[in-house]
C-alpha cells in the first residue's frame, strides 16, 4: 500500500480514536436509523441509563466518512471499526436490534468484538428499555444479504 494512503489512513484513526469519550458506551444499530428521531431518543434513554458514560454514536459523521476511505483503499471499511472498537476508550456496547428482534451482521460482529475483549454489551429496546446481553444466540443473527434488504429495502 502506498505510504501516504497508509499514513492517511493512521491519522483518520488517530483523530478518530482521540474523538471517543473517556468510559464510552458504543452505540450499535442498524444504518437506517441513523439520524432518525428514533436514534435521538435511543441516546438520551443510554444516557439517563448509563449518567457516567457517554455514548459513542457510529452514525457521526467522520465515522462514515472514514468508513467508505477505509472500504476504496484497504477493500474492507469494517476494518475501521474493528480498531474503533478496540479502543481502551469504549467500556462496553448497547445494541438496537431490528423491530422483530432480529441482530443485523454488522451489529453481531460488534457484539462479539465486545463479547472477546470481555466488555460488556447491553441491548435496548425501541423503547428506550436496557437489558444485559451477556449472550446473543446465532438464530437472531441476519445474514449480510438480509441485513442489506432491511437496511436498504426496495422501494
Amino acid at each position: 500500500m502506498d505510504t501516504g494512503i497508509q499514513r492517511e489512513l493512521e491519522e483518520r484513526f488517530a483523530h478518530a480514536e482521540n474523538d471517543i469519550p473517556e468510559n464510552g458506551i458504543y452505540f450499535a444499530h442498524p444504518i437506517n436509523i441513523y439520524g432518525t428521531s428514533l436514534e435521538s431518543d435511543l441516546i438520551k434513554s443510554i444516557e439517563r441509563h448509563f449518567p457516567e458514560n457517554s455514548v459513542e454514536n457510529p452514525a457521526k459523521k467522520h465515522h462514515g466518512e472514514n468508513y467508505v476511505f477505509w472500504k476504496e483503499n484497504t477493500g474492507n471499511g469494517m476494518d475501521y471499526f474493528n480498531r474503533i472498537l478496540n479502543s481502551p476508550k469504549l467500556v462496553g456496547e448497547i445494541f438496537l436490534p431490528f423491530e422483530d428482534g432480529m441482530i443485523g451482521a454488522g451489529v453481531y460482529k460488534e457484539i462479539n468484538s465486545f463479547h472477546k475483549l470481555g466488555k460488556p454489551v447491553w441491548e435496548i429496546d425501541r423503547n428506550g428499555l436496557v437489558f444485559p446481553a451477556d449472550k446473543v444466540y446465532d438464530i437472531r443473527v441476519l445474514s449480510v444479504e438480509d441485513t442489506r434488504a432491511r437496511v436498504y429495502p426496495k422501494k
